[in-house]
């Protein structure tokens, strides 16, 4: 039987003691151990744990597997530091092969742990970032409890880092270890597939921290072994492989620590992705012969699923509450039989789950304004946007990009406002059109010139402004219809004096004024006054008619032109001078520069899967081997090495590393790239335009931002692909 001893605190420090100095329980990463992992007979197990409220009852409770005795339930009280101690038990020679799990509940704050000890045994952690994701894995960031909005940030499509910490094992023996995740809440994707632990995780990021084994920082010293591909992911939302929207995740490895990886199974699905799910796989694998500590660690990543790959409503952003739950569900050890463990060695664990709040995941947010101008034309419209990031901007509506600004990777949820101001000289301000896609429950507010967005988490509003181009009135109208009015008239008046008057005279001959001799200037030809037309004097008869304006004066034909003798005069209204005549219908004087509507190309992107397997439609002037530098990718330290990668290397970037971000960054980018060149305006972003956005995230080293613009061309690519 264990003996039960007096619960006795250690001492503590003055400042330690000081309630001064202790955090809200929310804002403290939760933890428990026992002093050692497995005990001879006759040793004290100490289980000590921090995090809780200062001075709430913490229930400890006590479960042998196999079981033994009956639970043993404790209570214990936290001291000002928020901090227990037990010292309460001792090993017993009957407790050799138990394994003892211990779950802690605090009674006012309701949170809960979990630890182990005995024989071998497993403790699976979750990294807790930090509040704005500015914490490496170490340490207390390694949380062996739930993890808040306080303790850690993470971004849509990022990759949350887990370990299994294992103890009590030896050599010669298998170990099987089963990992679940909740794939589907309702039909909508939480943790949709596994990726290599580290691969979110900031620089110095140790998964062997606080254990026996050597430093493993970045996942050195590691044994690695494929994640496969989960056949379900790959299908994509309908289900069905082989069709447009077949999802191509990221690769990854599971990475193991003082051992090595023997096998993996297949994926199990609990459920269906249309309601309520989770997926499970297998790892087994041995501890390494150099390895006498007796610890081993296993390391890997859970995806955040995306809107990219699920559609705007099936993917995490729209569950609340903890969704993000990955578990221990099964520990076996012995013999592999046909790819099943026979667990000779009865080895066991109870069901430890980890969740990740909702609140934790950041989804970023966008604001576009689009300029429809009518017509089309070079005339710039200002406009004012704040608060920042918004800053002011004006936009050209001349048929390419130059109508849209777009502001993306949006953290701060707030109301933002954008006006069109001034409106240019002649064009009237029409109207605002506003959409959401990821609604959230925000809202667009025009009122005027003037938009007002309540922008709420992973919301992307796209607002339409319209402007009409005043109409022109009757003394503006266009001088540059040639067919209908000369502009050369003064080279058509001619200066010799005839000899012979014609005696029955057209409308261009000024003896008789025929009625259709223009008496008065048409609005419809304002460059053909009265000053340059005959003056009904002889003097004005031609002699010569210019041969170079055939359509506004006669070219010798006898009918239409006096030739200096009687004889030859006209004698009735010629009919090929039009330009003369009040009879021209105002319509052939319309202005020639009325736009006709140029209709929005649908957007069309393939994904940098399609890019990777199909490098003979690479379009002009872009190769495979051609390095991410000479295309104009700009990579700053640490992460420089990846300028040389070649442009069909950095399609299979895994996202892994020190550099993770940059990676997802530039596989998202060289697919765009190769989208921009290939489909032209058909593509939301040009070529230069995907090179500079790519380059400022780079530049700016902030993991939200570098992340944001990965996801915002990850949407881009998956547009439909015309070349599939």
């Amino acid at each position: 039987m264990l003996k039960m001893l007096a619960a006795v605190s250690p001492a503590k420090s003055a400042a330690k003691e000081s309630a001064d100095l202790v955090l809200p329980a929310t804002l403290r990463p939760l933890r428990m151990q026992t002093d050692q992992h497995d005990y001879r007979p006759g040793q004290v197990v100490l289980i000590t744990s921090s995090g809780w409220q200062p001075g709430e009852a913490v229930t400890l409770v006590i479960h042998e597997d196999p079981t033994i005795h009956p639970d043993r339930t404790f209570t214990v009280m936290a001291d000002l530091a928020g901090e227990i101690f037990d010292n309460r038990f001792i090993a017993h020679a009957h407790d050799v092969g138990v394994t003892f799990y211990v779950t802690a509940r605090g009674e006012s704050s309701g949170l809960t742990t979990q630890a182990a000890f005995g024989n071998p045994a497993v403790n699976i952690d979750q990294c807790a970032n930090g509040d704005g994701a500015t914490d490496a894995c170490l340490g207390a960031a390694w949380q062996n409890g739930n993890v808040n909005g306080n303790q850690a940030d993470y971004f849509e499509g990022d990759s949350v880092p887990y370990r299994d910490r294992f103890t009590g094992l030896s050599t010669g023996t298998t170990y099987s270890k089963t990992i679940e995740w909740d794939t589907t809440k309702n039909g909508k994707h939480a943790l949709d597939y596994l990726t290599t632990w580290n691969r979110s995780a900031l620089s110095g990021s140790d998964p062997c921290d606080g254990t026996a084994l050597d430093p493993c920082v970045d996942g050195s010293g590691a044994n690695t072994f494929p994640i496969p591909d989960d056949p379900n992911v790959l299908a994509g939302p309908d289900g069905v492989p082989g069709t447009p929207d077949d999802i191509n995740p990221i690769d990854g490895v599971f990475e193991c620590f003082g051992c090595t990886i023997t096998e993996v199974s297949g994926y199990t699905l609990n459920g269906t992705y249309a309601g309520s799910s989770s997926t499970d796989i297998t790892i087994s694998f041995t501890l390494d012969a150099s390895n006498t500590s007796g610890e081993a660690v296993l390391a890997w990543g859970g995806h955040i699923s995306t809107r990219v790959d699920w559609g705007t409503n099936n993917s995490a952003v729209t569950i609340s509450g903890s969704p993000y739950h990955t578990a221990d569900i099964a520990f076996a050890c012995g013999t592999l039989v046909s790819g099943v463990n026979d667990n000779s060695g009865h080895c066991n664990t109870g069901k430890q789950d980890r969740s990740l709040a909702a609140e934790a995941v950041i989804f970023p947010a966008s604001i576009t304004i689009i300029k429809d101008a009518t017509p089309d034309g070079s005339t710039s419209f200002p406009f004012t946007a704040s608060p920042s990031p918004l800053t002011s901007f004006s936009l050209v509506d001349d048929g390419t990009s130059a109508n849209t600004k777009q502001f993306s990777n949006i953290f701060n949820f707030t109301t933002y406002t954008v006006e069109e101001t001034p409106v240019p000289s002649g064009w009237n301000f029409n109207t605002i059109s506003c959409s959401v896609n990821s609604p959230n429950g925000g809202s667009a507010t025009p009122s005027g010139a003037s938009v007002a967005i309540d922008l709420r988490e992973g919301e992307n509003w796209t607002c339409t402004y319209t402007d009409e181009q005043q109409t022109p009135t009757p003394t503006n109208t266009a001088t540059n219809t040639a067919t209908n009015t000369p502009t050369d008239t003064p080279t058509n008046t001619p200066t010799p004096t005839p000899t012979d008057t014609p005696t029955n005279t057209p409308t261009n001959t000024p003896t008789d004024t025929p009625t259709n001799t223009p008496t008065n200037t048409p609005t419809n030809t304002p460059t053909d006054t009265p000053t340059n037309t005959p003056t009904n004097t002889p003097t004005n008869t031609p002699t010569d008619t210019p041969t170079n304006t055939p359509t506004n004066t006669p070219t010798d034909t006898p009918t239409n032109t006096p030739t200096n003798t009687p004889t030859n005069t006209p004698t009735d209204t010629p009919t090929n001078t039009p330009t003369n005549t009040p009879t021209i219908l105002p319509a052939t004087n319309t202005p020639t520069n009325t736009p006709t509507a140029v209709p929005t190309p649908a957007g069309q992107g393939c994904t940098p899967g399609f890019w990777k397997n199909h490098p003979n439609s690479w379009p002009s002037p872009y190769s495979p081997n051609q390095s991410v530098t000479s295309a104009g990718f700009i990579v700053p330290a640490p992460c420089s090495s990846l300028g040389s990668a070649s442009l069909i290397q950095a399609l299979g970037f895994g996202g892994k590393g020190q550099c993770g971000k940059q990676q997802s960054l530039l596989r998202a980018g060289v697919a765009a790239l190769l989208n921009a060149a290939a489909f032209g305006s058909n593509y939301p972003l040009t070529p230069q335009q995907v090179i500079d956005e790519v380059n400022a995230a780079l530049a700016s080293g902030n993991p939200k931002t570098i992340v944001a613009e990965a996801n915002r061309l990850d949407a881009f690519n998956n547009l439909p692909c015309p070349l599939n």
